[in-house]
């Protein structure tokens, strides 16, 4: 099933009728809601990279609706956290410059 959904994405989030692509971002959350598709696709560089940059067009669209969607799909499945000494650590390298 993922080998499909992968091949199929970057078209369905390009598509010019305006209800594919909303639907594209729902099935795509309700993917990412389960973790072992969610670690394959995110974490597989096989589908990565493609997912992602397909994901980019669709939180970009020209529709809100299908902006926020992808959005709230990347904030729930997309986490950029980092360490507190991580933090410090950039913060005296930036306080150097």
């Amino acid at each position: 099933m993922l080998p499909s959904w992968v091949h199929i994405f970057p078209r369905l989030s390009i598509s010019s009728t305006r209800r594919l692509r909303i639907l594209t971002a729902q099935i795509l959350s309700d993917l990412l809601q389960l973790p072992d598709v969610r670690s394959k696709l995110l974490f597989s560089p096989q589908y990565a990279e493609t997912l992602i940059e397909s994901w980019a067009v669709l939180a970009w669209d020209t529709d809100q609706q299908t902006a926020r969607i992808a959005r709230e799909v990347w904030d729930k499945s997309v986490s950029w956290k980092s360490s507190e000494k991580d933090s410090a650590r950039h913060a005296c390298a930036a306080a150097q410059l």
